[in-house]
């Protein structure tokens, strides 16, 4: 039988193996993931003079997970007299109508976004053709104007209901790719997200055989 006093010492000395074995498990085994890129969202964003939009920073780590990160990174503007940013929140504030690049930076990465400063708040968006038809192969440009006359053409984010068959580039070029043997309607769609709300408006592609 084992002396009380021995008893206590045996117990005391699992009890630190075990703490040793956790700490050894904590630190030695699970490493805190890497970061390896960043990206900011949205990608173009867009502003109206005078008006503020909140910026987001998503980190990609080296074990594939993803976060957001947008308080962790030092937020800055290329053009300041266009856009300015507060450097911890990612909150950009548009100063003057036109462009600048967004950048938010930390442990020696970055990522960016394109920013527009508008003269007015985007409400609307008038797409140009509504509807048009082309032979498959073909291609159509398409375009975007806010409802003051601004051409948003380049600022927007356009969409192809189905990519096998037509795709769309960032400044309106909608390309067939795709093999039909009956008319085919495609729904072509312009984005934008300003400091007034995102807002969509949607225009008809028919390709033919």
């Amino acid at each position: 039988m084992i002396p009380a006093k021995g008893t206590f010492q045996v117990i005391a000395t699992i009890a630190v193996l075990v703490l040793f074995g956790l700490s050894v498990g904590c630190n030695g085994f699970f490493v805190d993931p890497t970061l390896t890129s960043i990206a900011v969202s949205p990608t173009t964003p867009a502003v109206t003079v005078g008006k503020t939009i909140q910026l987001s920073a998503f980190g990609t780590y080296d074990d594939g997970s993803r976060k957001s990160i947008t308080s962790g990174v030092d937020w800055s503007s290329g053009t300041p007299t266009v856009a300015s940013i507060d450097s911890k929140s990612g909150i950009a504030t548009g100063v003057t109508a036109g462009s600048t690049t967004i950048t938010a930076s930390s442990q020696g990465l970055s990522g960016s976004a394109s920013m527009t400063v508008l003269p007015s708040s985007v409400t609307s968006i008038t797409i140009t053709p509504t509807t048009q038809s082309i032979k498959q192969g073909g291609s159509q440009q398409f375009t975007a104007m806010a409802q003051d006359g601004t051409d948003i053409t380049n600022i927007v984010t356009w969409t192809s209901s189905d990519t096998t068959q037509v795709t769309i580039s960032s400044s309106g070029l909608a390309s067939s790719i795709g093999t039909v043997t009956a008319p085919t309607s495609i729904t072509i769609t312009a984005t934008i997200t300003t400091d007034a709300g995102t807002v969509n408006k949607t225009a008809t592609l028919v390709v033919n055989p």
